[in-house]
């Protein structure tokens, strides 16, 4: 999968965030392996949750917020994808294949009260249809990158396919426990953040969109 535009050079998450995100350029990556591909999966909104990052624009420091820096780094990434198909289209070397963005997956994670309950991710039980609504209402994060997405991604060489609502606190969300390796405490894992809705769902729905 592709990642969202990022601090060139940057090998992983903690670098990007301690060097920062240039939110007018690409990871070379990308860039590099773009031409080659006949189809590119981008699903990286969850790293745009933390507020550890630092936003550049033409290599200035820049005060954003999350969502208005997302607005600026996904542009930046349709404008380079549909400028390469544009040259492909041309004969020259571009990107020839098909581009998918994956929608935002929500978050599960229930908020800590002191003295009363940890916070945790676990749901027992399906939630009962007005409590979904009730629950995609309050999820005011989730619901602004899908709102970008949406708008950016209009008529775009990329298509947009929203399957994170699949997801909306699923009790089949969580399939298993995991333990990080020396270590005694359990983890929940956490499905919805690696993959954007319950896998086999949302792959079918991605095959059906490079189909047709």
């Amino acid at each position: 999968m592709g990642s969202a535009p990022t601090a060139e050079g940057s090998e992983t998450m903690a670098n990007q965030q301690s060097q920062g995100i240039h939110l007018d350029q690409l990871d070379s990556r990308i860039v590099d392996l773009l031409p080659l591909a006949d189809i590119v999966i981008f699903q990286a909104t969850n790293w745009w949750y933390s507020t550890a990052n630092q936003y550049y624009l033409k290599n200035r420091r820049v005060n954003l917020t999350r969502t208005a820096a997302y607005a600026i780094g996904l542009t930046t990434l349709r404008n380079y994808v549909t400028r390469s198909a544009l040259v492909a289209a041309r004969g020259f070397k571009g990107f020839k294949g098909k581009a998918v963005l994956l929608g935002a997956s929500p978050s599960h994670y229930t908020i800590p009260v002191p003295g009363v309950r940890p916070g945790f991710c676990e749901v027992e039980e399906r939630m009962t249809w007005p409590q979904t609504i009730e629950f995609r209402r309050e999820d005011v994060k989730t619901n602004n990158f899908r709102a970008i997405q949406r708008r950016v991604l209009r008529g775009s060489v990329i298509r947009y396919v929203d399957v994170g609502p699949m997801s909306d606190w699923r009790p089949d969300g969580h399939l298993q426990k995991w333990i990080t390796p020396g270590g005694s405490t359990q983890r929940n894992d956490c499905l919805h953040w690696c993959e954007a809705g319950v896998t086999d769902a949302w792959l079918e729905m991605v095959h059906n969109t490079l189909l047709f």
